[in-house]
């Protein structure tokens, strides 16, 4: 089977990661130990989401469309809201919705996802499909409110209860869409660009992220941690 392509793929052959395969696509799953990725993780670690599964909808019946299989879309823009499997569905626009799968594999939200991609091709008046195959990031950890203000001018709020938010900005100067929630009580980051500026952004984000104190960690903590949440 022919894996799909990653923007990213070529930038992190040079860190060295343990590869492994999800949905399709070589993904980094480990560069240390469990252990050592686990505790980076709470402070300040950079991870790469672009293999999980992605559809986008759009046209005035998709609130409808979407609700006949179950999802409840969010009713402002830019709202938000989580899929069965632990991913997401956010309302990007009035009558346009971006979907993606949980990072621990749960199948639950692929198989979603896929139900309603094939289901388009029936005869769905208003409501068409929008590709979306952004590069995907997690910035995680303690300190990566740091990382977000050297390089994002939105004001992201932080400390103790603060609710999240979902936002398009610039992360060192690249068009982004931004989702800060939390796991396990540390703050996340979910960040999306297009494919052409994966690269760039990413050796942008670890360069400074390392000056922090922060280092590349595979999807296999996260997917551990995402379990335990649940």
């Amino acid at each position: 089977m022919t894996l799909r392509n990653s923007a990213l793929e070529t930038a992190l052959e040079s860190l060295t990661p343990e590869w492994g395969e999800l949905y399709g696509m070589r993904v980094p799953l480990s560069y240390t130990d469990a252990e050592v990725e686990g505790r980076q993780m709470e402070t300040l670690a950079l991870a790469d989401l672009s293999a999980l599964p992605k559809l986008g909808l759009k046209g005035p019946g998709v609130d409808a469309f979407v609700a006949a299989q179950g999802i409840e879309p969010p009713a402002d823009v830019y709202g938000f809201a989580r899929l069965p499997g632990g991913g997401w569905v956010i309302r990007v626009d009035g009558d346009e919705l971006f979907m993606e799968s949980g990072i621990d594999q749960d199948d639950r939200d692929a198989d979603l996802l896929k139900k309603l991609d094939e289901s388009l091709g029936e005869e769905r008046p208003g409501v068409y499909r929008i590709e979306r195959q952004e590069t995907g990031l997690l910035l995680s950890g303690t300190l990566a409110v740091n990382v977000i203000r050297q390089t994002c001018g939105y004001p992201f709020e932080i400390g103790p209860g603060v609710e999240s938010e979902f936002v398009y900005a610039r992360v060192a100067v690249t068009s982004c869409a931004i989702l800060k929630h939390s796991l396990n009580g540390f703050p996340v980051y979910r960040i999306w660009c297009v494919p052409s500026s994966g690269r760039y952004l990413l050796e942008t984000l670890l360069d400074i992220s390392r000056d922090l104190g922060g280092q590349p960690v595979g999807l296999s903590c996260y997917r551990a941690r995402v379990r335990q949440e649940k």
